[in-house]
């Protein structure tokens, strides 16, 4: 019976864990292997060829006179597009892609040769991620998609000052969305069905003249130029958005279009609105100087989603105060204020850790109850034992002494 008990124990203690790493946690997986460029291997190229499937090559800042050819699932990391420079020396493909599921993030790609080279060239590949990338400058094109590749996604790029087109796409079921296509000759050309925004956010055109009256970051109208973009983005889509206040900034990092920015010292609140895919997750990041705004020991960061207040990291440093939350994407109005300390915050998280706590304590007495009950039973029956042999010993004895 005690082990039955204890196994219907360990059982629920188990569904605990899972609904608590469910909820809060994530899944441990196996740790790829990480190469970096310079320090490991000299080229990006050797880095490739020196990769395992799923291997992460990271690439520090600087120049790489190069041509590089991805052949291999991995993830190519620039420390930044604005920094980690591939240079084709106006000479073929700079970055040709011929597997699929890669991710190439966070470089300068430039000066492909002319024609029929590009900057970025995927062929025969699917669920491959281009991203954060700065394309420009390329003599014929910049990004060129060739059948059959399917299902890849072209987000957060600049894609500027080609001299004959931006992206040429020659297959099927790709997405482009929040990608800025500035000063190309032709932005883009396209010869098959194509998705140009993710459900709420397009991409920025240059030469778009639409207006945006409710501030939402996304134009009134389509854009329909070489192609019909249902919600072009008033402004180049980045990551990171800095807003100057007096002599200060206000930074905000977030995987959505942020627009409509406010400042009130005053009421202490800042605001602004976050437009993505409805029903898709987001981060955000907010670093405020603490000479702008500073929360005192006696107060505390509240930040309001659609007027509901959601759990917040806050990480207090020295000159700033950085607030990260995430929740799932709609159109929404963002309010960060400092309020008053009293009635605290974040109680979703800690309704669930407590109850979480409270169950692990019961499940735990559990098990000490039963433990005891197990206890007195044996006990008992020891006794009910001894009380018997007590007994039959005296009737022996007493059939002795009458016989």
């Amino acid at each position: 019976m005690l082990r039955k008990d204890t196994f219907r124990a360990m059982v629920l203690i188990c569904l605990l864990l899972a609904i608590f790493e469910a909820k809060f946690g994530s899944l441990v997986t196996a740790i790829p292997g990480v190469i970096r460029v310079p320090a490991d291997k000299p080229t990006i190229q050797q880095a490739i060829e020196s990769a395992k499937p799923g291997d992460i090559i990271r690439v520090a800042s600087g120049t790489y006179h190069e041509h590089l050819i991805v052949n291999k699932r991995i993830s190519l990391l620039g420390e930044s597009s604005a920094t980690t420079i591939i240079d084709g020396d106006e000479n073929g493909t700079v970055v040709t892609i011929s597997t699929s599921d890669v991710m190439i993030n966070g470089f300068m790609i430039q000066h492909a040769g002319g024609w029929p080279y590009s900057g970025v060239l995927l062929f025969s590949l699917n669920n491959s991620v281009i991203s954060n990338n700065k394309i420009v400058e390329n003599e014929y094109c910049g990004l060129e998609i060739k059948a059959p590749s399917s299902h890849n996604i072209i987000e957060g790029n600049i894609i500027a000052n080609n001299k004959n087109v931006g992206c040429l796409v020659n297959s099927q079921n790709n997405d482009f969305y929040r990608n800025s296509f500035i000063n190309n000759t032709h932005h883009v050309l396209v010869y098959a069905p194509t998705s140009w925004d993710n459900g709420a956010e397009g991409n920025y055109w240059s030469d778009y003249n639409g207006t945006d009256a409710d501030g939402d970051g996304i134009g009134d109208t389509a854009y329909s130029g070489d192609v019909q973009d249902k919600y072009p983005l008033i402004e180049p889509w980045t990551l990171t958005r800095v807003f100057p206040v007096g002599f200060h900034n206000i930074s905000v990092q977030s995987d959505s279009t942020v627009a409509l920015f406010s400042f009130n010292g005053t009421s202490k609140e800042i605001g602004f609105r976050m437009t993505g895919p409805s029903g898709a997750s987001f981060f955000c990041d907010v670093v405020v100087p603490k000479a702008l705004l500073n929360a005192s020991t006696s107060e505390r960061w509240l930040v309001l989603l659609n007027g509901t207040e959601v759990y917040t990291e806050v990480d207090i440093e020295e000159d700033y105060t950085l607030l990260h939350f995430s929740r799932h994407f709609s159109k929404l109005e963002v309010r960060i204020l400092v309020v008053s300390a009293e009635g605290g915050g974040g109680l979703d998280f800690t309704v669930y850790v407590l109850g979480f706590g409270i169950a692990i304590l019961m499940v735990a007495m559990m098990i000490f109850v039963m433990k005891k009950k197990k206890t007195l039973e044996k006990q008992i029956k020891t006794k009910s034992l001894k009380a018997g042999k007590t007994s039959l010993l005296r009737f022996r004895n007493k059939s002795l002494a009458t016989f």
